[in-house]
């Protein structure tokens, strides 16, 4: 479904109809952007209320029966105000046969198509190279009944053809993800099942058993977890895992999460025995005020320093009201979290790469600069630390990029990466011009 031109065709039903101002505004759609006049007619009508965490997330998928949904809500709020059903149904017939057309009962497709050229070594150490790549990601879901369904994931970018920067830019060993859900909800309380085979988000593949249910206000929930293909430490292959989340609403609109894992080693037959390996995990977020948001992290796996990490976060979303975003974050990982099984939960840094620092430190920023309406200027920084304390600066990762969104569907952009080895004073760079089209 074409969701801008669904959206503007209603809000045009609407912006003509005096409608009383609401306090609520979405994190997401701030008074500048084109579409905010629209989405606000519709939050003063009761058509849209976003999601719990007071965001609209306009650029996700609109289901069918989410169509519906908002679709009775505008009939029911015009009324009798000189618009008939039938010819409100009229309006957006074609945008509604546009969303099912070549889609089944209960399909949804999307995904995007990446190509980009490569040049390497610009101004670094070493002979330049000329390099095509391409991309294709593609999300399939099929709704089965209520709560129950299956996800299919595809994505064409592995750790193969990467250029000038060794083992980054990993995202996955496989091509695809495979996941299942269902809800059962026969013993007073509702116990969500979830199956996953594949590589996910992290960087290496694995098969997930996972039940969870609400309790006493919290998330709770366990998992069983085989890792296969790691990339490093390969010998820890199972783990158990219980987690649990909460929101904290005398705190604001914050959160609490975390995690008890037991990993079990080839050949250890308890991972409670010797030689199984222990750690907890805990993660939170707050946001004290309209468009900050903080957050931490600590994890620990063992008795001495070695076996901790912590984590803080910043987030400042256009809090001058000038289209800005700034993301910080700073790190501290101990040795022990340097293997694959500890990029689970330590995370990527900014630029979505391994934090493969040893044991040392790592700070990262994120600006996002909206130019215009169609234009956006982004730039990274990474640092990287190795030793104790905060560590001596290893390397430094520098990117500025320019996107320009060219029509609904398609943007393109150019990008410019330096990554500077601040002990042997080598660089590496490259410069990339790509192009995504939607689907």
């Amino acid at each position: 479904m074409k969701k801008i031109l669904l959206v503007s065709l209603v809000g045009l039903l609407l912006v003509a109809l005096a409608v009383p101002t609401v306090a609520l505004k979405f994190k997401d759609v701030p008074d500048t952007h084109w579409a905010a006049d629209y989405v606000y007619n519709l939050v003063n009508r009761g058509i849209i209320t976003g999601f719990p965490d007071g965001t609209y997330r306009g650029n996700m998928s609109v289901t069918r029966y989410q169509a519906a949904v908002m679709l009775d809500k505008l009939a029911k709020s015009i009324g009798t105000g000189g618009v008939s059903e039938d010819k409100l149904r009229d309006l957006i017939k074609s945008e509604l046969a546009k969303s099912a057309a070549g889609k089944a009962e209960g399909w949804s497709i999307g995904g995007y198509y990446q190509v980009r050229g490569l040049l390497n070594k610009v101004i670094g150490d070493g002979n330049r190279t000329i390099a095509g790549q391409y991309r294709v990601v593609m999300d399939i879901a099929k709704d089965l009944g209520p709560d129950t369904g299956f996800e299919i994931g595809l994505d064409t970018k592995t750790n193969a053809g990467n250029l000038a920067f060794g083992n980054y830019d990993i995202v996955a060993n496989g091509l695809l993800d495979l996941a299942a859900h269902t809800t059962i909800d026969d013993f007073g309380f509702p116990i969500t099942i979830n199956l996953s085979q594949g590589n996910g988000d992290q960087y290496h593949n694995e098969d997930m058993i996972q039940m969870t249910t609400e309790m006493y206000g919290m998330t709770v929930g366990g998992a069983y977890e085989y890792n296969n293909g790691l990339i490093a430490n390969a010998s820890e292959q199972y783990s158990m895992i219980g987690a649990f989340s909460t929101e904290l609403p005398w705190l604001g609109e914050s959160s609490i999460s975390g995690s008890i894992d037991l990993y079990q080693p080839v050949g250890v037959a308890n991972p409670l025995a010797s030689g199984g390996k222990k750690q907890a995990n805990v993660k939170g977020v707050a946001m004290p005020a309209d468009g900050v948001k903080v957050g931490g992290k600590l994890g620990i796996n063992g008795s001495n320093s070695n076996a901790l990490y912590v984590a803080a976060m910043l987030t400042l979303d256009d809090i001058w009201n000038t289209g800005t975003m700034l993301y910080l974050e700073g790190y501290k990982l101990g040795g022990q979290w340097q293997t694959a099984l500890g990029e689970d939960y330590v995370g990527t840094q900014v630029f979505d790469e391994v934090l493969i620092t040893g044991a040392g430190g790592y700070i990262g920023a994120l600006l996002d600069q909206k130019v215009t309406d169609n234009l956006d200027f982004a730039g990274r920084l990474a640092l990287n630390f190795t030793g104790t304390g905060l560590g001596t600066l290893q390397t430094t990762w520098i990117e500025p990029k320019l996107s320009l969104q060219s029509s609904d569907l398609v943007s393109v952009y150019g990008a410019y990466r330096l990554m500077l080895n601040n002990v042997t004073n080598g660089k590496t760079d490259r410069l990339e011009l790509g192009a995504i089209v939607t689907y």
